[in-house]
């Protein structure tokens, strides 16, 4: 994108309509006009043309934008207009986990787009709503992450399970047999008004996507406020107890 927005610097001598610019000095004007049509005649009437140098000058060679005539906008659009990387197979199979996960609670099949921005819902914080992004794509410091490491793979095992379990995400919030693990989603559950509807989640998807979570729409009925506040509590207390463990 180089010279974006630049202004044309070269003065062609005339207005838009046509008309030539005036002087304060109009026999300058005139001499200066009769010696450019003198050597025009002179380059006419030669038989070979010039060997004119059209090397550009180091100081006009532009790489990318000048930064004093960059505004906001150009460079959103210019970061916009680059390629996105790809997913990595880890964040590819946490959309489709989340995906599923959410078609099984509201009936809603989401895009990744709606994924990702669900993660940014009003009623998450914003320490959670970057937590939840590192864990959609996989980047939290956690059980494959240390078998890469060499002389850290023990890292990469739960220490609270017997069973050498790998420390996943999943195994962190859903499985593992940690007592502080159990007494966070316990509480979680005694603060739900309705005992009789368990929220503890029972994947990894319903924590990933506790954004969309919202209440099922009977055909083109729309939730009540009493439907919309159950939903709204149940996104809080899933993030904020995920966040915690």
């Amino acid at each position: 994108m180089p010279w974006t927005g630049s202004p044309n610097t070269l003065s062609r001598g005339k207005t838009a309509d046509g008309q030539k610019l005036q002087t304060k000095n109009g026999s300058k004007r005139q001499h200066t006009t009769s010696a450019a049509d003198q050597l025009a005649n002179q380059g006419v009437q030669k038989d070979e043309p010039d060997n004119i140098d059209l090397t550009v000058p180091e100081h006009f060679k532009a790489v990318g934008t000048r930064l004093l005539t960059l505004s906001q906008k150009q460079a959103y659009q210019a970061m916009k207009s680059k390629e996105t990387k790809p997913y990595t197979w880890q964040t590819l199979s946490n959309l489709d986990i989340t995906r599923h996960a959410i078609h099984d609670t509201t009936g809603n099949l989401e895009t990744d787009a709606t994924l990702w921005r669900s993660i940014r819902h009003p009623d998450i914080r914003r320490p959670i709503q970057a937590f939840l992004y590192r864990a959609m794509a996989g980047s939290l410091r956690i059980g494959d992450f240390w078998q890469k490491i060499p002389n850290y793979e023990q890292r990469a095992i739960c220490m609270r399970c017997a069973s050498n379990q790998l420390e996943t995400l999943e195994h962190i919030l859903i499985e593992c047999d940690a007592p502080e693990r159990t007494r966070i989603w316990r509480l979680a559950q005694n603060t739900w008004p309705d005992q009789n509807h368990d929220i503890f989640p029972k994947g990894i998807g319903h924590v990933l996507g506790c954004g969309n979570i919202n209440s099922r729409q009977q055909g083109n009925r729309t939730p009540t406020a009493h439907e919309r506040g159950f939903a709204r509590l149940q996104r809080i207390l899933i993030s904020e107890s995920a966040h915690l463990i």
